[in-house]
């Protein structure tokens, strides 16, 4: 999956993963070692994280409905509970330092692709 930021007309991932059922949800980064054969997870549905069991950083989005983003947070450390954000519909979580490094601020529109 691509995920685009129409705000900033610039590609955020090239190949995103879905976690769409609950297991895959639940589980998220913790039994990866880092973003190794993929550059973004997709939790939709989805409106809180957390980082047990990881061993690296990395960066979230939180967007609503209508493909906005409401919330991002940076860096977020292993072992961490990060608060429920309302009026989330999924979150996107990243490699860290992706949020500066691809000037991605709360407000920004994003589009997600099913192919290339």
């Amino acid at each position: 999956m691509i995920i685009r930021n129409l705000t900033k007309n610039n590609v955020i991932a090239e190949e995103a993963e879905l976690a769409a059922s609950k297991f895959r949800r639940a589980l998220g980064l913790s039994n990866r070692g880092d973003f190794e054969d993929f550059d973004a997870l997709i939790l939709k549905p989805c409106d809180q994280i957390h980082s047990t069991g990881m061993t690296f950083t990395f960066d979230a989005l939180f967007v609503n409905s209508g493909n906005r983003i409401i919330k991002t947070y940076e860096n977020i450390r292993p072992n961490v509970v990060i608060p429920r954000v309302e009026d989330s519909a999924f979150v996107i979580e990243l490699p860290a330092f992706s949020i500066t490094d691809l000037n991605i601020e709360k407000g920004d529109i994003i589009q997600v692709e099913s192919g290339k």
